[in-house]
């Protein structure tokens, strides 16, 4: 994920959008919100802070995180037009 977000500069987006109401924000501020969500679902698990200590991730979860960041991945080789 942390290509997907350089290359989209998501953390800057988000963090301009995430001062506005779900409904204000553009296309490109929502792909900004997923990318950003899915990047902090999937660090809980290699991080042990007092906030992810107690997460535990089924296979369920690992096959549905797998497949976002495919998806994920899949647009940004589609290039700037996809975006």
């Amino acid at each position: 994920m942390e290509q997907v977000r350089v290359a989209c500069g998501t953390q800057k987006v988000f963090a301009a959008a995430v001062k506005k109401t779900p409904r204000q924000r553009t296309l490109d501020e929502r792909w900004a919100f997923m990318v950003e969500d899915l990047f902090s679902t999937m660090s809980g698990a290699g991080h042990k802070d007092e906030v992810t200590k107690d997460f535990e991730y089924t296979r369920e979860d690992g096959e549905m995180l797998i497949g976002a960041t495919a998806g994920m991945l899949k647009r940004l080789s589609a290039g700037p037009n996809s975006r």
